[in-house]
Protein backbone atom coordinates (compact mmCIF):
# COMPACT_ATOMS: atom_id res chain seq x y z
CA UNK A 1 0.00 0.00 0.00
CA UNK A 2 1.51 3.33 -0.87
CA UNK A 3 1.14 6.50 1.22
CA UNK A 4 3.56 8.51 3.33
CA UNK A 5 4.46 8.96 7.12
CA UNK A 6 4.12 12.05 8.89
CA UNK A 7 7.21 13.50 10.68
CA UNK A 8 6.71 16.62 11.76
CA UNK A 9 3.20 18.37 11.78
CA UNK A 10 2.49 21.73 12.16
CA UNK A 11 5.62 22.09 14.34
CA UNK A 12 6.51 25.96 14.71
CA UNK A 13 9.46 25.61 17.26
CA UNK A 14 12.94 24.02 16.29
CA UNK A 15 12.73 20.26 17.09
CA UNK A 16 14.46 16.96 16.70
CA UNK A 17 12.05 14.20 15.65
CA UNK A 18 12.43 10.66 17.30
CA UNK A 19 14.54 8.08 15.35
CA UNK A 20 12.46 5.82 12.89
CA UNK A 21 13.33 2.71 11.50
CA UNK A 22 13.62 2.34 7.86
CA UNK A 23 11.65 0.23 6.24
CA UNK A 24 13.31 0.37 2.78
CA UNK A 25 10.41 1.93 0.87
CA UNK A 26 11.09 5.66 1.70
CA UNK A 27 11.05 7.20 -1.27
CA UNK A 28 10.51 11.38 -1.09
CA UNK A 29 10.94 14.27 1.50
CA UNK A 30 8.01 16.84 1.29
CA UNK A 31 8.64 19.79 3.33
CA UNK A 32 5.79 22.73 3.53
CA UNK A 33 5.29 25.76 5.24
CA UNK A 34 9.36 26.57 5.55
CA UNK A 35 10.36 30.27 5.97
CA UNK A 36 13.40 32.57 5.86
CA UNK A 37 15.18 31.56 8.84
CA UNK A 38 14.53 27.97 8.77
CA UNK A 39 15.63 24.70 7.81
CA UNK A 40 15.16 20.94 8.11
CA UNK A 41 17.92 18.46 8.90
CA UNK A 42 17.73 14.63 7.85
CA UNK A 43 19.68 12.85 9.71
CA UNK A 44 19.79 9.48 8.52
CA UNK A 45 22.22 6.38 9.95
CA UNK A 46 24.33 4.58 7.31
CA UNK A 47 26.17 1.64 8.96
CA UNK A 48 28.14 3.45 11.84
CA UNK A 49 27.75 6.97 10.48
CA UNK A 50 25.03 9.68 10.92
CA UNK A 51 25.08 11.90 7.79
CA UNK A 52 22.97 14.76 7.59
CA UNK A 53 20.74 15.92 4.37
CA UNK A 54 19.80 19.79 4.12
CA UNK A 55 16.93 21.44 3.19
CA UNK A 56 16.33 25.38 3.47
CA UNK A 57 13.05 25.70 1.20
CA UNK A 58 9.75 23.77 0.63
CA UNK A 59 9.24 20.91 -2.02
CA UNK A 60 9.59 16.73 -2.70
CA UNK A 61 13.32 15.71 -2.37
CA UNK A 62 14.70 12.23 -3.51
CA UNK A 63 15.02 9.82 0.23
CA UNK A 64 18.83 9.36 0.16
CA UNK A 65 18.99 5.96 -1.48
CA UNK A 66 21.66 4.48 0.58
CA UNK A 67 21.43 1.10 2.90
CA UNK A 68 19.81 3.53 5.84
CA UNK A 69 19.05 1.79 9.18
CA UNK A 70 17.25 4.38 10.49
CA UNK A 71 16.28 8.02 10.36
CA UNK A 72 14.66 11.49 11.64
CA UNK A 73 13.60 14.56 11.28
CA UNK A 74 15.50 18.05 12.61
CA UNK A 75 13.82 21.23 12.30
CA UNK A 76 15.99 24.35 12.90
CA UNK A 77 15.21 28.04 13.96
CA UNK A 78 17.84 30.84 13.04
CA UNK A 79 18.00 33.35 16.10
CA UNK A 80 15.94 35.97 15.77
CA UNK A 81 13.53 34.35 13.43
CA UNK A 82 9.80 33.01 14.50
CA UNK A 83 9.07 29.85 13.12
CA UNK A 84 6.27 28.75 11.02
CA UNK A 85 3.89 25.61 11.00
CA UNK A 86 6.11 23.65 8.99
CA UNK A 87 4.72 19.95 7.96
CA UNK A 88 7.37 17.08 6.70
CA UNK A 89 5.94 14.23 5.44
CA UNK A 90 7.87 10.94 4.22
CA UNK A 91 6.84 9.89 1.06
CA UNK A 92 6.33 5.76 0.81
CA UNK A 93 6.80 3.88 -2.27
CA UNK A 94 3.88 1.03 -2.24
CA UNK A 95 5.24 -3.26 -2.44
Amino acid sequence: MSGNRLALAGCKEATEGPWTLAKGNERELKISGLKDGEHIELQVLHEDSTISFWHVKPGVFPFPQILIKKYRVVKHVSNGFTGSPTHVEIILESR
